[in-house]
């Protein structure tokens, strides 16, 4: 799934923001949150982990966390997985370091849920926890501050996310 995903979405020349873009792309399009079964507490041990979202296309937020460790290692991409909290629930997300700066990520939360449809993917990407700042993420998330790992860096922050979606479309 890997290799394939690198094949198919990944081109010579990309800077590690493009790279993040495609993973974020890939995994949004590829993974649905298996919210029923969540719900009803029937979420499985593959529901937390990056083969349930890599191989069978659906996770809960720590599949998907660990989905973008592994696709973020494959191209050379730092990141950390965070453990934390956001509605009052368990969560996990990532950082990912670009252009020497540190950035949340949670494809998860940007990911929508749209009851009557999957609702998920590029085209309805809610763009807005993407590559935020400690202070930005902080207003609904919580979790321990990762040391050498402080988010203040705004360049590849939303807006950047936002040119990027409409030069390359959503879609």
């Amino acid at each position: 799934v890997i290799s394939r995903f690198v094949q198919t979405c990944i081109r010579a020349g990309m800077t590690d923001f493009e790279k993040e873009m495609a993973i974020v792309q890939y995994l949004v399009a590829n993974v649905e949150y298996p919210y029923e079964r969540y719900a009803a507490g029937l979420d499985t041990r593959e529901d937390h982990s990056a083969y349930g979202a890599l191989v069978k296309g659906e996770a809960v937020c720590e599949g998907y966390a660990e989905a973008f460790c592994w696709l973020a290692d494959s191209l050379g991409l730092e990141t950390k997985f965070i453990y934390g909290n956001y509605g009052g629930q368990l969560h996990d997300w990532n950082l990912v370091k670009l252009e020497g700066n540190w950035y949340h990520v949670d494809v998860t939360s940007d990911d929508p849920i749209v009851k009557g449809g999957n609702g998920y993917g590029w085209g309805n990407l809610c763009n807005q926890y993407l590559n935020l700042t400690d202070a930005q993420m902080g207003e609904d998330h919580w979790w321990e501050p990762v040391e050498g790992a402080a988010c203040n860096a705004k360049d590849l922050g939303p807006e950047a996310v936002e040119q990027y979606i409409k030069l390359y479309g959503r879609g």
